[in-house]
């Protein structure tokens, strides 16, 4: 908080004409804003709207001739799209070479019109710190009589970070009323709510409760190397490239499952816009979000899409990721990222450097073992029959899990034995062809198998067949 007040107020003084306080509790912050810059500039006149209105304040700034003048709103906002506002708006921007100051400060998040965002500094004004949280939570018990020893006030304070003053107290305001008994369990079991409401009212994250663990096969190795990660508080993430329907966001979501973790999904197409800069605005907003959340699982799924959607887009797809690689480097909270993607002929050579995932993990297509248990697996899901099931596993060699799904429920469907259902579900890899090759040829250089998988070498291709590679011991793979 201490550097983005200091932040504004040199922001102020250098006569900057518009600040905006990138911030989700404008009303909270106004008195500390007001307060620093009146203590920076004695001298300087401080309108604060609700004194007067958003109108009035930005017609002071551009017809008040003598003295410093800034203003302080917290809706101007609000009002972008009206000619009344942006034409004050240039006038105020054309008014930033006088000697006196001419400031407008907005309080919270804006998109601001062309002609007018490259006028604008943005700050960022950070969520209460532990020991705030913790002021907030002393108080709240004064008030109602309660008392906790400081270890526990420490932990909730701690489990609360990411919140704003308002939902922390909100929070416990409701787990005092729906608890027989005002415990610390009760206030961490509200904090944890609060944090998944964040996630609810986001346009680009998602919460996922997986309901079967039954369905991930054949991909131990990158299963146990992501638990042990995540466990040893050590992890970064970790980066998983195969054939599509193999099994790598359901690989990634039951791991959360099994961790006790909130699983986050990271919607890439949700975030583009048409407005300049709103793009990157929304990632930086998402990523502050799952932090809050934190600890947890964030699943970037299918990630490619960040820069597929770009064609023509005069770069917003680019420094979208730019911004979604930075984070990746500089995140403090205790969020592990696991990407998947199917191509990764789309991404940049640095996604894949050293240092930004724990281990990149190839999964490909089933072996035979692992297709007779996904088999079993999903015919009994189905209830399929004895009778049914009249195929043999060699006659599915290169399904994916998601193809033997969506046979068996065919099967089930029609009901019909596998065998007539198998003339509605065509393999995967039939289709990608060549392409596949690449990335196969590619995954043998740089990824780990994930499991039992197939992979097609030159010996392979030159004989006209697939080799089988067994998954490696324990151990050969960091786990």
């Amino acid at each position: 908080m201490r550097d983005a007040l200091s932040e504004i107020v040199v922001s102020v003084g250098a006569k900057v004409p518009i600040i905006e306080v990138s911030t989700p509790e404008p009303v909270r912050i106004k008195e500390e804003i007001v307060s620093r810059l009146e203590i920076a500039y004695p001298d300087a006149e401080i309108l604060v709207e609700g004194d007067l209105s958003w109108l009035e304040g930005l017609e002071r700034l551009n017809s008040q001739d003598e003295g410093d003048l800034i203003f302080v709103s917290t809706t101007v906002g609000y009002y972008l799209d009206s000619p009344e506002c942006y034409q004050a708006l240039l006038g105020l921007i054309g008014r930033s070479k006088e000697p006196e100051i001419r400031t407008l400060v907005v309080l919270g998040r804006c998109r601001w019109p062309e002609g007018i965002e490259r006028a604008v500094r943005l700050v960022d004004y950070p969520l209460p710190s532990e020991e705030e949280l913790r002021d907030v939570l002393e108080r709240f018990c004064t008030a109602n009589g309660i008392s906790f020893k400081s270890e526990t006030k420490e932990r909730i304070a701690k489990i609360a970070k990411g919140l704003t003053v308002l939902e922390f107290q909100n929070s416990l305001g409701i787990a005092l009323l729906k608890s027989e008994s005002f415990s610390e369990d009760s206030i961490i079991r509200e904090l944890k709510n609060q944090k998944e409401q964040l996630i609810k009212k986001s346009e680009i994250l998602e919460l996922f409760h997986p309901e079967d663990l039954d369905e991930i096969q054949g991909l131990d190795t990158a299963r146990e190397f992501i638990k042990r990660a995540v466990s040893s508080g050590l992890g970064k993430g970790s980066f998983l490239l195969g054939v599509p329907g193999t099994g790598k966001t359901l690989l990634a979501k039951t791991v959360g499952k099994e961790l006790n973790l909130p699983i986050v999904i990271f919607n890439v197409e949700g975030v583009f816009s048409k407005y300049v800069g709103e793009s990157e605005q929304r990632v930086r907003e998402a990523l502050k979000t799952v932090e809050a959340v934190a600890p947890c699982i964030l699943v970037v799924d299918e990630i490619e899409k960040a820069l597929a959607h770009g064609n023509g887009d005069s770069g917003t797809s680019t420094r979208v990721f730019g911004t979604f690689l930075k984070w990746l480097n500089d995140r403090k909270a205790p969020v592990y990222v696991i990407a998947t993607a199917n191509d990764v002929f789309s991404l940049p050579p640095e996604f894949l450097r050293a240092e930004r995932w724990d281990a990149m993990f190839w999964v490909d297509v089933p072996d035979l073992e692992t297709l007779r248990r996904l088999l079993d697996y999903y015919s009994g899901k189905y209830s399929l029959s004895p009778e049914m099931v009249d195929i043999k596993v060699e006659e599915i060699e290169g399904y994916t899990g998601a193809e033997v799904k969506s046979l068996c429920r065919i099967a089930a469907m029609l009901d019909v034995p596998l065998s007539e259902a198998l003339k509605y579900v065509k393999p995967v890899v039939k289709t990608m062809g060549e392409r596949l090759s690449r990335i196969r040829k590619l995954a043998e250089k740089v990824c780990v198998p994930a499991g039992s998988i197939v992979l097609q070498s030159e010996r392979g291709k030159q004989r006209g067949r697939m080799v089988v590679r067994k998954p490696a011991e324990r151990g050969s793979n960091g786990v």
